[in-house]
């Protein structure tokens, strides 16, 4: 009876892996095609991979398009993608094994992510392979000259969803293991059986996978792509229950390529993308202020937002009250048109109209000393003649008496107000 319960157990997990199957989006074909048509990445994150043992070891880690979808993906040279190898690492002998990855000559007991799995609370110690549709994606290492890429270090989270693009169809997974350096090469494509087996069928098992280089892999930058504890069904018992648990988070994700994705404008997302890592050249300076310089096409579409918001501010200072901060020669303009501008006359104070008081005093008492000096000159003269015996002749500083041949010289003074 046992058999035959593990018999139709391994058969709903299959038909669950052609259920959940898709056909690709029309914007996913559309940017697989323009990868393949492109022939190559320009934006290499990281390179010198193997799809294959032995091949020309020229796959890459490509960031194409994390300024514009926030998107990373694995791609090699002369339009290839990758293969899929098969991985059966995690949790051995599950409900969902059905015996095909006891081909496999590298199973490991445990995956990347098993702590963090376990945290989750939902029963489930590790990832397994034979129910978990999951990713092997990122390389470590610690072999001189080892190539490696840690997708974290562009904002890809551990458990995040992941897009595969594989037979024609689109399958949802997450990433779930890393490769190491074990082998005699980085190897980049491989996923757990039960992703293969969704794209390929039951065809493959632990030692035979896809060989084909036409495969892609989409990993989504951001926690957004993470379900986590509660977003997906991680104690789930076959790829079914699972991949459907994380097929809106897939779909959401999928919505960002073609359409400028999560982001309000095409260079949004560069400086968005894992608080500013999804700078090709990302080192670890870049942490102090999680910026980097904008590439020239991303200032040139930055542009239109920049009129916006000075538009915008026209609108605002348009807005505010006319005794607002101007500028000279708006002051300048604006006082010839508007009265409210014109600035009031400043009150006197009091030691500036003391002095006003003295100096108008002191002027009337000269004033006055002067004429009662005209007016005593003019008497004198009249009482003698100017220049004979006696008489008297006005001359500055007082007045000169002619008494024979002396002379006799009579002060004036003066006296008055403000003397």
């Amino acid at each position: 009876m046992a058999p035959l319960r593990s018999s139709l157990l391994v058969s709903a997990t299959l038909l669950a892996a052609v259920v959940s199957a898709r056909d690709v989006p029309s914007n996913v074909k559309s940017f697989v095609d323009s990868i393949r048509g492109q022939k190559q990445c320009k934006n290499v994150l990281a390179g010198g991979f193997h799809s294959a043992g032995g091949d020309s070891g020229n796959f890459e880690y490509c960031g194409d398009h994390v300024s514009d979808y926030d998107v990373v993906y694995l791609q090699g040279h002369g339009g290839q993608l990758v293969n899929m190898d098969i991985d059966c690492d995690g949790v051995q002998r599950g409900p969902a094994d059905d015996g095909r990855c006891g081909s496999s000559r590298d199973t490991q007991s445990r995956t990347a992510f098993k702590d963090t799995v376990a945290g989750y609370g939902s029963g489930q110690k590790d990832l397994d392979a034979n129910a978990h549709p999951y990713v092997v994606f990122g390389n470590d290492g610690s072999k001189p000259g080892w190539h490696r890429f840690n997708p974290r270090q562009y904002g890809i989270e551990p458990l995040s969803v992941m897009a595969v693009v594989c037979g024609n169809k689109l399958i949802y997974g997450v990433w779930g293991d890393t490769n190491g350096d074990d082998g005699r090469e980085a190897m980049v494509g491989e996923a757990s059986i039960a992703l293969a087996t969704a794209c390929y069928g039951k065809g493959i098992n632990g030692n035979a996978g896809h060989d084909a280089n036409d495969v892609l892999y989409i990993a989504f930058p951001g926690k957004d792509a993470v379900p986590g504890a509660k977003g997906a069904k991680w104690n789930a018992q076959n790829y079914g229950d699972f991949e459907k648990s994380i097929t809106g988070l897939g779909d959401k994700l999928t919505k960002r390529i073609g359409g400028g994705g999560k982001c309000s404008w095409k260079g949004h997302c560069a400086a968005q993308s894992a608080e500013g890592k999804g700078n090709l050249r990302y080192t670890a300076a870049d942490d102090s202020n999680n910026r980097r310089p904008l590439r020239l096409r991303e200032r040139l579409l930055r542009r239109p937002r920049l009129q916006e918001r000075r538009v915008l501010q026209t609108r605002r200072d348009n807005a505010r009250p006319v005794n607002r901060k101007l500028a000279l020669g708006e002051r300048i303009a604006h006082a010839r048109l508007d009265p409210r501008l014109e600035r009031p006359a400043r009150p006197k104070l009091p030691h500036q109209q003391d002095l006003e008081v003295h100096l108008v005093l002191g002027i009337a008492g000269f004033l006055a000393a002067f004429s009662r000096l005209l007016a005593e000159a003019e008497s004198l003269a009249q009482e003698a003649a100017p220049g004979g015996p006696g008489g008297l002749v006005f001359v500055p500083g007082g007045l000169v008496q002619a008494q024979h041949a002396a002379v006799v010289v009579h002060p004036v003074t003066f006296s008055g107000a403000g003397w």
